[in-house]
């Protein structure tokens, strides 16, 4: 039985069609992604599907009785209650019930023996009792704390959440309900690394059914057990995770074109025997090898295409300065609150850095001061006055929306004539009528390249970039990493997509409760050092004077494992081993504790006899694993 059926739905926006026939169903229990390029109409299907908006033809059906439950992108449910209550109103069925049981108390003061008075209390009482009513307000701080919303953040009216706190609301409400089927439009987006872990984990043991858009690859890797492409109006179903469906369009790709390829050669060959035939005046067999070739020509199908692509290429620095930012036991307060704990950094010319760490720590405060658009509380931080950066925000913003694409761009660089602007802006897939839009009506996504392709121009030797890939959708996101992999300049990126970061930085800064860590390497590094720091508490300060400074810590053959062993003899016997079964253990101990990571998220986990072996468990394999990867990285 399936939860969803989406049965040939058309959907136009004038002359444009949007969706052509689009046909799929969602079954119970099943995880499934939508995938496509900004402007394909995922969204528009989201709304389809919710009622929100009409088909212009076809059907959606839903399973009767299905609970179902829809996140918006930008958030559009949350009122103005303080983040606690807006919460709670994902319980709304409990919190009727509690109002009602409170007027029936109320009643029975007066009316003690009334044989229905007490038959409706009892009744409500125990459904109140079986779905755990007595316990909604613990349960409503449990899911918030645990996507990361800050205790001080529970009671502040929702109009001064930051997007990362709504989010977690939006998402915290849905979750409470317990729907048969989530929608989920972005869900990722403004959540911090902690808090998209904790979803991935959440959604991996939830029993009920969910239906994702998202351009968080890691994320849909985590959680997809199917991807729909909606790609030019139609979609296509592929099994398995991102990476697998990547992996299997780039194979039908490949065929299609080989496969066009060699009915091409068969049309060809068959055009000369027909010519040879003609030739030869042995018209009558022309004649049938002539009906043979336009059943060649009937079934042949245009070789499929990936996508088109962005074209982003930087100018390469002439010169690259040896040391591009410093702080020194830098201090930001906010009323009171110390965000910034006395850090200090050095970022070398050339460096490609990570800076990641929970909402509200500091990343964008950091960013800001570096850029002097705030001052510190104490110590200091500089970018070097001789450094030619850009720098893109979180929140894309232009000095007046109503100018034109075209407009914007050759209003940012005054020295460009309209034909070489026009064929930049086709680079970056502005094409024909597109670049006279008004820049207000642009999509995120297109306001991001749009805002990406004018800071190119200025041909910057530091990129300073606050959350880059926010709103690109999954091409021009691997067409930006592709393009910051060959720049020799260098790049300061505050980021939690973790695709991007493995693409891209060399190092990590990790803010995280004022204070910061240095980790050499991309994200799997970090990830990596974070297991050996389980035991030799990795994560250098990112101050000194050189590079030496900036590395992690390693560990040590002095400490010794709950086992008794020393960490250097736990190396030496596992070197023994051959380095395929040393990968193959790895592996295993690493799927081993991404599940138990996923069930330390449920709150309930802990009521559990068992919680104390997990937990046990989880800090025998930490410490296996940093044996391992030791003894991988010297066999």
């Amino acid at each position: 039985m399936s939860l969803i059926i989406v049965h040939d739905i058309w959907k136009s926006f004038g002359a444009h069609e949007v969706l052509k026939g689009v046909s799929f169903t969602v079954s119970p229990g099943e995880r499934v992604a939508l995938l496509g390029m900004n402007g394909s109409g995922k969204t528009t299907l989201l709304h389809i599907i919710m009622g929100k908006e009409p088909a212009d033809k076809g059907t959606v059906q839903m399973a009767k009785r299905a609970r179902v439950a829809y996140l918006s992108q930008h958030m559009e449910e949350i009122g103005n209650l303080d983040a606690f209550s807006e919460t709670a109103q994902g319980l709304a069925d409990l919190l009727r019930m509690e109002k009602r049981l409170e007027e029936l108390t109320l009643a029975l003061t007066e009316r003690g023996d009334d044989p229905e008075l007490l038959r409706q209390y009892g009744n409500l009482a125990a459904e109140f009792e079986r779905r755990d009513g007595y316990t909604w307000q613990q349960r409503v701080r449990a899911i918030l704390l645990g996507l990361g919303l800050r205790q001080d953040a529970l009671h502040r009216p929702a109009e001064l959440l930051s997007g990362g706190e709504k989010m977690r609301v939006a998402l915290a409400r849905l979750l409470l309900q317990e729907p048969d089927i989530l929608l989920l439009d972005e869900p990722t987006n403004h959540l911090d690394l902690p808090a998209i872990e904790w979803l991935e984990g959440y959604l991996r043991s939830s029993k009920g059914a969910c239906l994702v858009v998202s351009h968080d690859r890691f994320f849909l890797d985590a959680v997809a057990q199917r991807v729909l492409e909606l790609d030019n109006g139609v979609v296509k179903a592929y099994p398995g995770n991102f990476s697998h469906y990547s992996r299997l369009k780039k194979e039908r790709v490949e065929e299609s074109i080989r496969s066009a390829k060699r009915l091409e050669s068969k049309i060809k060959k068959e055009e000369e025997v027909v010519a040879r035939l003609k030739s030869m005046r042995r018209f009558d067999t022309a004649n049938s090898r002539i009906k043979a070739l336009e059943r060649l020509e009937e079934a042949y199908q245009p070789p499929e295409q990936l996508e088109q692509t962005i074209n982003i290429s930087f100018t390469q620095p002439e010169w690259v300065s040896k040391i591009i930012a410093e702080a020194n036991d830098l201090v930001k307060e906010f009323d009171g609150r110390r965000v910034l704990d006395g850090i200090s950094f050095i970022i070398f010319g050339g460096e490609h850095i990570g800076i990641i760490g929970p909402n509200g720590d500091g990343k964008t405060t950091l960013l800001r001061l570096l850029l002097g658009e705030e001052k510190p509380t104490g110590g200091s931080i500089r970018l070097g006055s001789w450094v030619r950066f850009a720098y893109l925000g979180q929140e894309i913003a232009f000095a007046d929306p109503t100018r034109s694409v075209l407009e914007e761009l050759l209003y940012a660089v005054p020295s460009l004539k309209e034909g070489e602007a026009r064929r930049l802006l086709a680079g970056f897939l502005f094409k024909g009528d597109k670049v006279f839009q008004q820049i207000g009506s642009l999509s995120g996504g297109e306001q991001t390249r749009l805002k990406l392709l004018c800071l190119i121009q200025s041909q910057p030797h530091c990129l300073i970039l606050d959350e880059p890939t926010n709103h690109l959708d999954v091409q021009s996101r691997e067409c930006l990493e592709e393009a910051l992999g060959t720049f020799r300049g260098t790049v300061i990126a505050v980021s939690h997509d973790r695709f991007f970061l493995n693409r891209v930085a060399t190092r990590i800064l990790e803010l995280k409760n004022g204070k910061i860590k240095s980790y050499e390497g991309n994200y799997n590094s970090y990830l990596k050092a974070l297991a050996l720091g389980a035991m030799a508490g990795a994560g250098a300060d990112a101050g000194g004077s050189g590079k030496a400074a900036m590395r992690h810590t390693t560990t040590t053959g002095k400490q010794v494992s709950r086992s008794g062993k020393s960490f250097a003899a736990q190396v030496r016997q596992r070197q023994k081993e051959r380095p395929v079964d040393l990968e193959k253990r790895i592996m295993e101990v690493e799927e081993r504790i991404a599940e138990l990571e996923a069930a330390f998220q449920n709150p309930d986990y802990y009521r559990s006899r068992d919680s104390h072996q997990g937990l046990q468990e989880h800090q025998r394999l930490v410490e296996e694993l940093a044996v391992l990867y030791e003894a991988l990285s010297e066999a």
